[in-house]
């Protein structure tokens, strides 16, 4: 029998995940929830009914279920399939719909549709929830990629009837702020709110202004800071294992993955220059 696979962080109490491979008997009667959750078939076909509409799902699909609908699936003829499943908290979900301009009410506004085949909200959910469940990725890593998937969402299936302002071409003077808490505390496990109370700007304007102004994501823009430094430590001959705790790596391993992939060498073979 398949086992279901959930992730959850307390760290990030407003979602939770949920995953299964290759089932063949998996499936659900009719129920509801009082969180939004979105999901994608990764492998197979299902049934899936919302409310009194019935879908054939395959690969590459993406189930969208609103609080409180009525929903249900099953396999096809017992063949196996596969699915990743989000849920997420409905008031944070109405506080990043209100951020990005959807509208300014107090009630989150339902989608309008049940179900995507867009390529790019399919690869970007599977995309997001393989670092939401991925143990070397830190919280702040998470939170931003977080704001950035469901503004995608938010962008995708609203887009005939978003708002939104576009952002202005000057960028906002605190951001510099964002980016100088960042800089000079960057051996910290810094929080996104952390962040944006140093600048006072929200979470969904400091994300998409921040890389559109620095050309890096917050998290990036902390990684490189911590890299810059590891250089500096590396020429004065001071050990790997004692950079990473000092730079607030996870481990050594995690500071070599790291270091690699923004130095093309490795920590080692830089110290050795």
């Amino acid at each position: 029998m398949n086992i279901p696979h959930f992730w959850r962080d307390e760290h990030l109490p407003f979602i939770e995940a949920r995953s299964i491979e290759n089932s063949q008997k998996l499936a659900y009667d009719e129920h509801s929830h009082d969180m939004f959750s979105i999901g994608a078939i990764t492998h197979g076909a299902n049934f899936y009914q919302n409310s009194s509409v019935q879908y054939e799902v395959r690969a590459g699909s993406v189930v969208i279920i609103n609080p409180h609908d009525v929903h249900a699936c099953k396999s096809v003829a017992g063949a196996p399939w596969s699915y990743l499943m989000l849920f997420v908290d409905t008031a944070w979900m109405t506080r990043l719909q209100n951020d990005w301009g959807i509208h300014e009410r107090s009630q989150f506004q339902p989608f309008n549709t049940n179900l995507s085949t867009d390529t790019r909200l399919f690869h970007a959910l599977v995309g997001f929830h393989a670092l939401l469940v991925d143990d070397d990725q830190d919280i702040l890593c998470k939170e931003i990629a977080c704001v950035e998937f469901f503004g995608l969402l938010n962008h995708l299936l609203h887009e005939h009837l978003s708002t939104s302002a576009p952002l202005p071409n000057i960028a906002h003077p605190r951001l510099k702020d964002a980016a100088h808490f960042i800089a000079t505390h960057c051996t910290e496990s810094l929080r996104l709110a952390d962040i944006c109370a140093s600048a006072h700007l929200s979470p969904s304007y400091l994300v998409r202004a921040f890389k559109a102004h620095f050309g890096l994501t917050p998290h990036a823009y902390l990684l490189n800071h911590r890299i810059l430094l590891a250089q500096k430590l590396l020429k004065q001959g001071k050990a790997s294992i004692d950079i990473a705790h000092e730079l607030g790596f996870a481990d050594q391993a995690h500071f070599q993955r790291v270091f690699k992939r923004k130095v093309a060498a490795t920590p080692r073979q830089y110290a050795m220059l």
